[in-house]
């Protein structure tokens, strides 16, 4: 494995405590707009990066180049840096090493005939329904090690694998994606055809009156969701800073009892051992049936406590980046007939913070919204602005789906929300 000796190599020129990433990484992306292949690129390269700890003083440099005299300037460059740096006086000292708990599960990529036959045939479907599709095939695979000097030795291969979809016909639109460590997993027909329909079911939408209505979200908006949850909330620094939602709260009943989370990277999907540090990754509690239990921790904020790792540390910050939602006992078609007058959302777009320690955010939903009256679908939607408190909107009763679907942050099924708040309308 070429990604070890390299990092060997950097460990045993760097002085006193260290630290050594490196990814030894190839990736190839396809990209399509109405129905044409517009992009099609492929990378071959490195990343290294060092961090250097001299009598608390820290200093991190990275390299794209891997040749000994690159590797060598970046050493001396992490080592100048640390040097120029106050010290920090917080800082305890690297992690320490223990097992790992699972392996990754490596998937050779699909070939370049392979790859575009997936494309190919997610076109297929939408000219068939002359339909336009745009979007993205990307393929990312390689192999990731992590050594310290305090005897972490972690490395492990992986490999990643997205389609993501957006169809358009007039003015309708439809999304569907999917994220996977396996590219067989990914059926372009039927993804194709999901967003598809989309499209055709979206055409011609109306306006409605901004207020409450009680909403059903598809996977996508609440992997979104969950995105926040662990920015603003889930995480040892955001605690620590007192701008977490979570301050003063573990212990309490914060969500409706139907919600219970938890961060486990061994059966979130996209299945990889160790984080930023080489630390295992370990499985952590959240939420409990509603009840707040725990959050994510990377080194520094764990010595900041007098604990261990929970092995969440993504480049210098704890992030729990594979939440899962337990899935409940309802069909997407109930969740939808639970409504007596509501609003199905399909994704959400250009969402911010607006209030961290409340937990308040807004955005807008995209490429799907329907009207929903006696638990039938109405009609489509324009798309609508929305700002909503998450900690209220999870703190009413939450009806849970039962299939869930893997996103960037997690995997979550689709749910019902009393009460969410749209306060305007998109004419865009």
């Amino acid at each position: 494995m070429r990604a070890k000796e390299i990092a060997k190599f950097v460990l045993h020129n760097t002085k006193g405590e260290a630290q050594v990433n490196v990814l030894d990484y190839s990736h190839y992306l396809i990209r399509f707009t109405r129905n044409s292949v517009h992009q099609s690129i492929q990378e071959r390269g490195f990343y290294a990066s060092v961090k250097v700890v001299m009598d608390k003083r820290v200093g991190e440099a990275s390299s794209n180049l891997v040749d000994e005299s690159s590797l060598k300037e970046m050493i001396q460059r992490a080592e100048i840096i640390a040097s120029l740096s106050p010290p920090n006086l917080e800082f305890v000292s690297l992690p320490k090493p223990s097992p790992l708990r699972f392996s990754s599960i490596f998937v050779e990529p699909p070939s370049p005939i392979e790859a575009s036959e997936i494309v190919k045939s997610a076109i297929a479907v939408a000219k068939k329904k002359s339909v336009e599709l745009s979007g993205s095939l990307f393929c990312r695979q390689g192999d990731v090690c992590v050594l310290n000097s305090l005897g972490i030795d972690s490395s492990a291969p992986t490999s990643e694998y997205a389609f993501r979809l957006v169809a358009t016909k007039e003015d309708g639109s439809g999304f569907a994606s999917i994220q996977t460590y396996d590219w067989r997993m990914i059926n372009p027909e039927e993804l194709a055809l999901e967003a598809v329909e989309r499209a055709l079911m979206t055409i011609n939408p109306r306006e409605i009156e901004p207020g409450e209505y009680d909403v059903v979200l598809l996977p996508y908006a609440v992997d979104e969701i969950m995105s926040f949850f662990g920015w603003f909330g889930f995480n040892a620094q955001a605690m620590q800073e007192g701008r977490s939602f979570l301050e003063g709260k573990i212990g309490e009943k914060i969500f409706d009892e139907s919600v219970t989370l938890i961060d486990d990277a061994e059966n979130a999907q996209l299945p990889f051992p160790f984080d930023w540090e080489g630390v295992p990754k370990q499985k952590v509690v959240l939420v409990d049936k509603g009840i707040a239990k725990g959050v994510v921790y990377d080194s520094f904020t764990a010595h900041k406590e007098g604990k261990e790792s929970t092995g969440h540390s993504m480049r210098g910050v704890p992030f729990p980046s594979d939440m899962i939602l337990y899935p409940g006992d309802y069909s997407l078609e109930e969740l939808i007939g639970s409504l007596d007058k509501g609003i199905l959302v399909t994704r959400f777009h250009y969402t911010n913070i607006v209030h961290p320690k409340l937990l308040i955010f807004t955005g807008m939903t995209r490429d799907g919204t329907f009207f929903v009256e006696k638990g039938k679908i109405k009609y489509p939607l324009r798309n609508l602005r929305f700002t909503q408190n998450l900690v209220n909107a999870f703190s009413d009763k939450v009806l849970i789906g039962k299939e869930a679907k893997r996103g960037d942050h997690s995997l979550v099924p689709p749910i019902r929300l009393n009460r969410f708040n749209f306060t305007g309308i998109s004419r865009e």
